[in-house]
């Protein structure tokens, strides 16, 4: 080969080693265009006219509820926001309220948000998770995905209320509002405690009534109150104004034994006026994984599940129909592996619960 054929071959590769850096440059830089999620579709939201987009009560039963209650309606759990686009590159920019931090819990349950993409079998499947970095934070989700039009749902924090949040696509996509994920089937409605709002779930996809969604393709409203779940008539004045085809109320654990003698029956009374038609299922509370050296706390946990049997036993004698019980031996195993602390559940504890409640729940949606 001449000096002059060298220099020419030399030359090509320079080019075509060129034109490669130009196009890696191009598609690292891609454009995004930010659309504000507020417009699209929320999911697990029972009531308009909320404090903001993103709270879960409204605005009118403010001095109804307890301040603690209040102020625990501001947290995001048990929404998503359900839209659909033709992106190849997702992100998300979103703020929150308190950049709330426990030791118990991943910062992305807390105040992160949670990604699923509908598959062709019409099954939501975990496609990614945006982690939080402070009161106000922005995340790449997907990159480099197929041209074509998909459903997603993002689901938001756990324990953290949401003052913005925006969807950025490239430049070329569409953003539009989302079918409703789960249908229009009536929803189930979720009252409880810590465990109900997601603590300690380490993504908010991971909720036991969360985890019930998608396995019923139902939609599911969250009123779980971290350590205010107390079957207070307040509370079932507002949620049963809910045209709910069922009822889980889970709030033992946040309950005394005189609460729950003195709230079960009066509570379940006011859900069956509101709506004859629901049903209702009573959960005892949770076994807790330190009960086996801890007398005190077994005899505590024992004496509340008697106050709910019996709630439940003089209900049934009164002549109530579509009420159901389930007993805490089967909520999450025998094996004191499925909690953080001994009473706050995992993902491992959310499922077992979720599996729980499904054997129970299926039959009952069979049925009606």
């Amino acid at each position: 080969m001449s000096r002059y054929d060298r220099r020419i071959t030399r030359l090509i590769a320079l080019v075509l080693l060129s034109s490669m850096s130009t196009q890696l440059i191009v598609a690292q830089d891609v454009t995004i265009i930010w659309h504000n999620a507020a417009e699209l579709t929320i999911s697990g939201q029972a009531f308009d006219q909320t404090e903001n987009r993103y709270s879960r009560l409204p605005e009118r039963y403010r001095s109804d509820v307890r301040p603690a209650v209040w102020e625990l309606s501001g947290h995001s759990a048990g929404l998503a926001v359900a839209f659909s686009s033709d992106a190849t590159h997702l992100r998300v920019r979103w703020q929150v309220r308190h950049d709330t931090k426990f030791s118990h819990m991943t910062a992305i349950g807390i105040k992160g948000l949670d990604l699923y993409l509908k598959d062709d079998q019409s099954r939501w499947r975990w496609a990614a998770t945006a982690r939080p970095s402070g009161v106000s934070s922005e995340y790449r989700l997907l990159t480099h995905t197929e041209r074509r039009f998909r459903d997603y749902l993002l689901y938001l924090p756990l324990y953290d209320g949401i003052e913005s949040l925006m969807i950025g696509v490239d430049s070329s996509a569409i953003v539009r509002p989302g079918p409703l994920p789960f249908g229009k089937a009536k929803p189930l409605v979720f009252y409880g405690t810590s465990i109900t709002q997601g603590c300690s779930a380490s993504r908010p996809g991971m909720t036991y009534p969360a985890i019930i969604g998608r396995q019923l393709m139902r939609e599911t409203l969250n009123f779980g109150f971290s350590g205010n779940g107390r079957m207070e008539m307040a509370l079932a004045s507002i949620i049963g104004t809910i045209p709910a085809e069922i009822y889980i109320i889970d709030c033992l654990p946040n309950c005394t034994p005189d609460e729950v003698k003195q709230n079960s029956l009066p509570f379940v009374k006011e859900l069956r006026r509101l709506n004859p038609a629901a049903r209702i299922i009573l959960v005892e509370n949770i076994p807790y994984a330190d009960e086996w050296y801890d007398p005190a706390k077994a005899s505590l946990c024992k004496a509340k599940n008697a106050y709910l049997k019996e709630a439940y036993d003089q209900l049934r004698k009164e002549g109530f129909r579509n009420l159901y019980y389930l007993e805490r031996n089967s909520l999450i195993g025998q094996d004191d592996e499925a909690t953080i602390d001994g009473a706050h559940l995992t993902d491992i504890g959310m499922q077992r619960l979720a599996d729980a409640l499904l054997k129970k729940i299926k039959p009952l949606l069979k049925s009606h």
